[in-house]
This record gives structure tokens, sequence and C-alpha cells, in this order.
């Protein structure tokens, strides 16, 4: 199979949906058997922790809403633009798809991203503090821990309510739209979209509840993810035709991110990343290439997102809180 550009079509993996399925499932038999224990009280388990997990998602639930409903418009708009190349252009195929399909994702995971980090995590723990919450939570039988964890446990499941939207919208978007031949390549975009949104948001709360646990002003607290996503990821685009090297780009959190979808849906789906590309084809510089795989990278954002949770646990329990 040849591309738009007369390069030979990479082999994608096929997103593997049984083994997904048990995964989910054994998740799911562990959290319902979590839930027995304790509406029932079997044993107390953390129930401060649940309680404030509760309210939060009670004090969110808008938001979670409007982010749900934001969430489902990268299906929206592959609708919309394949029915009209359909019409206009007689038909379209899986190159076009994924390329399409792969710059939506990048740039809409990127604008996501500070919407998400700045409405939900970098500024949550900043107003507990400020506005008296986490004092009041604390003269209660409440650990710190909890109370973070608690939070945590909201903006996880609010990260799972926008994966999902976004990759059934996709989905959908996709079988309404492409002819039935693709239908098994869709499925997999749509697995594969549901695991970057969930390894983004998760590296994204992370990330958000390390500054708020961290820093006490909200403004630095939003500024911080602005410069780290948009400004950040512009700047270290270039960087590698200085040091002629692509190591610069690990600073910047949108490579991540853009290097799964073009490891999963298509290598020719760009993004801020991959800016330096177009300028050393043109002036002829050689880059050494850092060649991660998908594994390397989803290690690394697992393991970023653990460390930066410890960290902000162990902040909060020394930290003095007035």
């Amino acid at each position: 199979m040849i591309n738009l550009i007369g390069m030979e079509m990479p082999n994608y993996p096929t997103f593997e949906w049984i083994l997904f399925g048990i995964i989910m499932g054994i998740i799911s038999i562990f959290v319902f058997i979590f839930y027995i224990v304790y509406k029932r009280r079997i044993i107390e388990i953390n129930s401060s922790l649940m309680v404030i997990f509760k309210r939060k998602l009670k004090e969110d639930k808008i938001k979670i809403t409007i982010f749900t409903l934001i969430s489902i418009i990268p299906g929206v708009i592959i609708f919309l633009i394949f029915t009209l190349m359909s019409t206009l252009m007689g038909g379209f195929d899986i190159i076009q798809v994924r390329i399409f399909i792969s710059y939506i994702i990048n740039f809409f995971l990127l604008y996501l991203g500070i919407a998400y980090t700045i409405a939900f995590t970098s500024t949550g723990i900043i107003n507990a503090k400020r506005n008296g919450t986490l004092s009041w939570f604390l003269s209660k039988p409440i650990r710190r821990w909890e109370f973070l964890w608690g939070r945590i446990l909201s903006y996880l499941f609010t990260s799972i309510m926008i994966s999902v939207a976004c990759s059934l919208s996709i989905l959908i978007g996709g079988l309404l739209t492409f002819d039935p031949l693709y239908i098994e390549e869709i499925l997999s975009i749509a697995g594969f979209i549901f695991l970057i949104n969930i390894l983004a948001l998760l590296t994204l709360t992370a990330i958000g509840v390390f500054l708020s646990s961290v820093f006490r002003k909200t403004g630095l607290a939003i500024f911080i993810p602005i410069f780290m996503f948009m400004i950040l990821p512009t700047i270290v685009g270039f960087l590698p035709i200085v040091v002629r090297s692509e190591w610069p780009l690990l600073f910047s959190f949108s490579y991540y991110f853009e290097e799964l979808s073009s490891a999963w849906i298509s290598q020719f789906g760009g993004g801020l990343s991959s800016i330096y590309l177009a300028y050393s084809e043109l002036l002829g510089i050689d880059i050494f290439t850092l060649n991660l795989s998908a594994i390397h990278i989803v290690l690394i954002l697992i393991i970023l997102s653990i460390s930066l949770f410890i960290i902000s646990t162990l902040y909060l329990q020394k930290t003095d809180i007035p």
C-alpha cells in the first residue's frame, strides 16, 4: 500500500479488544467488590476518602458534563469532514482517514489538556487552601492523603469519562461515515485513542496535582500549564535543529502523546513536536533520533505520573496548612 507522498504505508498495530475487555472486566469486578464492601460497611476502608471523592464529583458535575460533551467534538468533526469529502471527491482511503484523525487528536488533546488542567487539577488544592476547605476537612478525623487522593480519584474518573466520550465519538462517527472495509481499522483507532487520552490525562492530572500542592498562588498554577503545553513545545520544537538531536523534545509534553499517535494511528499526523522536521529537511541537517517505542513512552508517562503523585502526597503531608 502506498501513501499520499509515495512512501510505503506502515503496518500499524491492531488494538487487542479481547485483552482490553478482560482487563476492564477484572478491574470492574474489583471495583464492584470494593463498592459492596464499602456500602455494607463490612469493614471500614478509607471511608473519608470515598466521602471526599463523592463530594468532589458532586461539586464538579457541571464541569464534568461540559468536558464530556466537548470530548465528542473530534467524532463530530470527522463525521462532517469525511461526509463532505465523500460528496465532493467521491471517496477517500484509510491513509487519509488515519492522517486526519491523528491531526485532530493531537491538537484536540493539546488544547483540551490546557483547559482540563486549569479547570480541574492545577488550582484544586490551591483553592481548597485559600477558601478554607482544606483546613475544615483536616479539622475532622480526615488524613491529608485521604483529602488529596479523594480529589485525585475524582480527576481520574473525569479523565475516564472524557476518554470514553472521545473514543466513542470517533468510533460512531467512523462507522457512520467510512466504508465497511475500514471497520476493523476504525475499531483499532478508537481503542488506541482511548489509551492515548487516558495516558495523556493521567499525566496531566499528576502534573496539575503537583502544581496545586506545591504552589500557593493561582496565577502560577494557571500560567505554568499554558507555558508547558503551548509555549514550551513551540520553543522545544526548534531546538533539535540547534543541537542536532531530538533529546530536547523530552521536555515537551505534547511530544509523548504525538509519538503515541504516530505509532498507533498515523506517523504523518504531525504536531508541535515535529515542527523541526520540515526545517531540518529544508536545511539538509541530520538529526539524531531518539527511537522511543510506544512501550517506552507509556512507561515514561506512568513512572512520571506515579512519581508526581507520591511527591504531591508527601509534600501535602509535611506542609503547613493555614
